[in-house]
């Protein structure tokens, strides 16, 4: 694809699928230029790029329709409520069906990630589709000192049908010295909406 139809090709598609066709097409400076905070945030361009090549291979070798999440973690605006550990999250639907379980390496709203009062929106691509969402298990790792985290909530969009789950928390995570990993399995609350 040339780069001057390009734009209008972008027009109205989701995140995830106007980076596929970007990767596929090669167009890692319009790449950059659109995702911008997104790459900055990671490091080096070039590994993310790379990396991105790598999951677009693999996902146009013939694999059934995925579906990508729009998932924001809410930190508590408490003091102390923020951690620098590395966070993971799995999603899982009404029919025990699951994503894989992802860590959550780049904020697209935020630099700093899990920071105090910050909502942090992330991206998950490349996912099978789930059908109605039941519960989000998040959990992160204490290693090197990492502090207590006091999660808010996290709320899950999902791309195919622009459905919006709410899971509520309230609570501190890793707040046992003796847990290495600390986790907690939330369960969604109220019904899903539409919001596009």
């Amino acid at each position: 694809m040339k780069p001057e139809h390009l734009s209008s090709a972008l027009f109205g598609l989701s995140y995830a699928c106007a980076i596929k066709l970007l990767i596929r097409n090669e167009q890692i400076s319009c790449l950059e230029n659109l995702y911008r905070g997104d790459l900055n945030c990671c490091g080096t361009h070039q590994s993310i790029i790379l990396n991105l090549k790598a999951t677009m291979a693999e996902s146009y070798s013939g694999s059934a329709v995925d579906c990508a999440y729009s998932v924001v973690v809410q930190t508590s605006g408490k003091e102390n409520a923020g951690t620098t550990a590395n966070v993971f999250v799995q999603l899982t639907d009404v029919n025990g069906k699951q994503t894989d379980k992802v860590r959550l390496k780049c904020s697209i709203s935020h630099r700093k990630k899990f920071q105090r009062g910050h909502s942090d929106l992330f991206l998950l691509i490349e996912q099978s589709p789930l059908s109605r969402l039941k519960s989000v298990e998040v959990w992160h790792e204490k290693k090197g000192g990492h502090k207590p985290w006091l999660l808010h909530s996290v709320y899950v969009i999902e791309h195919m049908n622009h459905i919006l789950y709410q899971f509520p928390c309230h609570k501190w995570l890793g707040d046992d010295p003796d847990d290495l990993i600390s986790s907690v399995k939330l369960e969604a609350t109220g019904q899903p909406f539409k919001v596009l």
